[in-house]
């Protein structure tokens, strides 16, 4: 199987992918979590991107079950990344935060949607508390861990407190247009 694993993460497609191998005699906390009761077992957890959650294991040195369930779980992956990006590049300006303009469900939301109002900018919002995924896969996706996040072309621009900043500096319209 080992040969099969590294096969398997050589390809590009997988370069996302990894596999840990443990040993269940030493590692008894980690089979516990995962239920892990015979060997060799395989699970296939979707990645932190989508919240550690376990999509799928095998028990068994199945080598085409394997590659099958491994190669779902990376385009598993590769969709819910898909799914991110085109959330970013949906409007040229983005804020990802609790609730919507019209709406605000946190303070913090509510000052960046002033700001953006302020500086008479058009946007779209996209609501994270409708959909867990999201919320949490943009945190790890974008490397910002908390809400709002703005977005300018697809690019991260940051928090509230980064676009104060910027509006205090006078940078906030140049950021905009650039």
């Amino acid at each position: 199987m080992s040969d099969i694993i590294a096969e398997l993460q050589n390809d590009d497609k997988n370069k996302n992918a990894a596999v840990i191998k443990i040993n269940a005699s030493k590692d008894e906390e980690i089979c516990k979590k995962y239920n892990v009761t015979d060997v060799p077992a395989f699970v296939f957890i979707s990645s932190k991107l989508m919240g550690d959650n376990v999509v799928g294991n095998l028990v068994g040195a199945n080598v085409p079950l394997f590659s099958k369930k491994f190669e779902e779980n990376v385009e598993q992956l590769q969709k819910f990344k898909g799914k991110l990006e085109n959330l970013i590049n949906k409007a040229p300006i983005m804020l990802f935060m609790k609730g919507n303009r019209n709406t605000p469900r946190c303070g913090f939301s509510k000052q960046a949607i002033a700001l953006l109002e302020d500086h008479k900018v058009s946007y779209e919002t996209f609501d994270i508390l409708e959909d867990f995924e999201v919320r949490e896969g943009l945190k790890k996706y974008s490397n910002w861990p908390t809400y709002p996040q703005l977005y300018v072309k697809g690019e991260l621009i940051g928090g509230l407190d980064i676009l104060k900043e910027l509006a205090e500096s006078g940078e906030l319209d140049q950021t905009f247009i650039s």
